[in-house]
């Protein structure tokens, strides 16, 4: 096997089974809150249930045929997105961001408000759709 060969098998391996799961294991846990042992755990565990997920999702929604560019995409993607949900919930300190508005007046900081404004607005939706769940398999 050649050293071209056995690289990229190395580095398909990290990107695919490590990378994406590394990204939102710091978007669930903060810096200090779990050592590295447990981070490379979690970060394997959580690359393989997202990766074939969302592909398999997008192929089945969507029918965005399964193949190596559409996959790289999608982890590119994964990645992506955790790095986004980071910098709004300001992990990032060395990265200012400026606080922006949305409608209603919530703004984007790091205060224990936030996260009882974000309950308050999920509640009802969640509700809803576990009633409606309900009903379409009672009848």
């Amino acid at each position: 096997m050649g050293i071209i060969k056995l690289l990229r098998i190395i580095f398909g391996f990290v990107f695919v089974l490590f990378l994406p799961g590394l990204a939102w294991s710091f978007v669930f846990f903060k810096k200090g809150e779990i050592d590295v042992i447990e981070r490379i755990a979690l970060s394997f565990r959580l690359s393989i249930v997202l990766v074939p997920l969302v592909v398999f999702w997008l192929n089945w929604l969507l029918k965005i045929r399964i193949n190596i560019v559409n996959v790289t995409a999608v982890i590119l993607g994964l990645i992506s997105c955790a790095l986004i949900v980071l910098l709004k919930m300001r992990r990032f300190p060395q990265i200012k961001i400026p606080p922006t508005e949305k409608k209603g007046g919530v703004r984007y900081e790091s205060n224990s408000n936030r996260h009882t404004t974000t309950n308050k607005r999920l509640k009802p939706l969640l509700s809803g759709i576990t009633q409606i769940t309900f009903k379409k398999y009672r009848s």
